[in-house]
């Protein structure tokens, strides 16, 4: 077996220092390229779909939400379906000025359909293009407080009276 020269040793040693600074140059490289890349999707909120791809799993589906619309008006209920053209709430509610059941100086909490004259169902689909934003409430909000007593109240129909049913002509009169 040949014996290793000073020269092969050098030789050994200076290939094996450009290796180390290579890949000590590709690591910083892809360092950098990582965290530009982490900076822009931060910016741009996610991949490719605005700032909206990650909230609904912001959603906690312990608590109501309150969903803030463009024209001023608040629901609050339970987020089911979130993408990035609609929002569903389902157990929807609204506060509504100058009712019996005050939660708020004057505000009442209206249950969906509830004395509304189109009864509709009890769910909502909402355009996120009218969504200023929106918010899960806490356990201890006024207005989560409300929804749990609502719901637990048992609507009860007033007593229906026996009919009378006619027996004689005098009966009719």
């Amino acid at each position: 077996m040949a014996k290793a020269t000073p020269t092969h040793d050098r030789l050994i040693h200076a290939s094996l220092s450009a290796i180390a600074v290579s890949l000590s140059i590709i690591t910083v490289f892809l360092i950098v390229a990582f965290f530009l890349s982490g900076n822009y999707l931060a910016a741009k909120g996610g991949f490719g779909d605005g700032d909206r791809w990650h909230e609904e799993f912001q959603v906690d589906s312990e608590v109501p939400q309150a969903v803030f619309l463009t024209n001023g008006q608040v629901y609050f209920g339970t987020i089911r379906v979130f993408n990035e053209k609609s929002i569903v709430m389902e157990e929807v509610y609204y506060l509504q000025a100058g009712q019996e059941e005050s939660v708020d100086a004057g505000l009442s909490l209206i249950r969906l359909g509830d004395g509304e004259i189109h009864a509709p169902q009890n769910r909502i689909m909402i355009n996120r293009d009218q969504v200023l934003f929106w918010e899960n409430l806490t356990a201890e909000s006024e207005v989560a407080a409300a929804m749990k007593v609502y719901d637990t109240q048992a609507v009860v129909a007033p007593p229906v009276a026996d009919p009378v049913v006619p027996t004689t002509a005098d009966d009719l009169e």
